[in-house]
């Protein structure tokens, strides 16, 4: 097989067949037989590829590889601007980044500051151990929105901390979302308008229509603090107009507070304290 080698702008272009060709004034360079484009910091490889000169834009297709010193890259397709700055992979893509960070989607977009993702996207590039699903992922400055119908952040291997919603915003130490989203805990899950959880501080807050429910009781506040251990539920801080309901073996509690402690073991109401409370204490009868 001969090979041709053509350096156009940045990168230098080999391929077995190079054909060049005029088309409504645009001058077209179509390369086949097993294409590589590389330079002095990226080496991609594909079946075959178009370079447009007068919008200085590569098409490469067939079975796409893409390696830089920090990334390793798959997709069916990929468009290249000459510059470098503006890569898409589309179709089956997979995005791997210092060998263990990685993003899927079908559609990626990927430039000096931004990435955007469409369509099944999925992955772990915001933190190791955590795992994202949603249908759209938008990235600046080290800051992700994922959105979607049913967007999904978990963690790794547990699957014991579930942020859940339409909308999450997430950083490497942050997560946060003011769509009406929820966290499940175990057996817990905490309902609101708005929360923010600190990863490295295990805690988070929830603000306005907050609502905690489990399998023996529930909650409701205008505001709540809670506070992980394990990526478990430890404790509660309910504040403003409160209201919790708990079943139990022998009674029924249902007391109105404006602020409630609450905390937790093994996914049980361990301790509750009320302050400026009244409520209602029903002892349950043998028979019941």
């Amino acid at each position: 097989m001969m090979l041709v080698l053509l350096t156009i702008f940045a990168f230098n272009f080999e391929a077995g067949i190079l054909k060049l060709e005029k088309k409504d004034s645009m001058y077209i360079t179509k390369l086949l037989d097993s294409v590589r484009i590389y330079n002095d910091t990226m080496n991609i490889e594909g079946l075959y590829g178009t370079f447009v000169e007068d919008s200085n834009l590569l098409f490469l297709a067939g079975n796409v590889r893409l390696s830089t010193p920090n990334t390793d890259a798959k997709s069916d397709s990929l468009i290249l601007r000459e510059d470098g700055n503006i890569i898409i992979f589309m179709g089956a893509c997979e995005i791997v980044q210092n060998k263990k960070d990685t993003l899927r989607a079908q559609r990626v977009r990927v430039n000096k500051d931004t990435l955007y993702a469409t369509w099944a996207v999925h992955g772990n590039i915001v933190s190791k151990n955590i795992v994202f699903y949603a249908d759209t992922l938008q990235s600046y400055d080290s800051i992700y929105t994922l959105l979607g119908r049913d967007v999904r952040v978990f963690s790794m291997g547990k699957d014991t901390l579930r942020f859940l919603g339409t909308y999450i915003r997430m950083s490497k130490d942050t997560v946060m979302s003011d769509k009406s989203s929820r966290i499940e805990s175990g057996k817990y899950t905490i309902k609101g308008d708005t929360f923010f959880y600190y990863k490295s501080d295990s805690f988070g807050s929830f603000l306005g229509n907050v609502s905690i429910v489990w399998d023996s009781g529930m909650a409701k506040s205008d505001t709540a603090f809670f506070y992980l251990k394990d990526e478990k539920l430890d404790s509660l801080i309910l504040k403003g107009k409160c209201h919790l309901e708990k079943y139990g073996k022998d009674n029924d509690i249902k007391l109105d507070a404006g602020l409630f402690r609450v905390f937790f073991k093994k996914d049980s109401l361990r301790a509750l304290i009320a302050e400026n409370s009244n409520g209602v204490l029903k002892e349950r009868k043998k028979d019941e």
